[in-house]
């Protein structure tokens, strides 16, 4: 595998939305709406990242979490690493945990009873009510 030229990585940008060449690197930070959909996208990005047996540097601020790629065995960026900040974009571009209509917000709130209503009463302050 070859280490792609300037011109090479400059070509490929364009179609990486978010990510930018910086000191020898593909890089790019994602501003998440908490810190729990960060993480989350972390653990997507992951396993995504173990299956494919190419591993970006992450570093993880509060909300913020930036995706480093380079391969190292290399010495620079190649064809893995570009197709890698592609399937970053799609696994960590949307959280499931962002939106109330996702399907993971859905199985939570059927797993879990909403606060307040007769569900989430302990059994013993339902105890006598009809």
């Amino acid at each position: 595998m070859a280490v792609l030229t300037d011109d090479q990585v400059d070509a490929a940008l364009p179609d990486l939305g978010g990510w930018e060449r910086v000191n020898g690197t593909l890089r790019r930070a994602i501003k998440f709406p908490t810190f729990l959909d960060g993480i989350d996208a972390v653990r997507r990005v992951g396993e995504h990242a173990e299956s494919e047996d190419h591993h970006p540097d992450i570093d993880i601020r509060w909300r913020t979490v930036t995706f480093a790629l380079v391969t190292h065995s290399e010495g620079g960026i190649t064809d893995k690493d570009v197709a890698m900040a592609g399937d970053i974009n799609r696994i960590a571009g949307q959280s499931p945990r962002s939106t109330p209509t996702s399907p993971m917000w859905r199985r939570c709130r059927r797993a879990l009873p909403m606060p307040g209503t007769r569900a989430a009463r302990s059994p013993r302050s339902s105890a006598g009510r009809n």
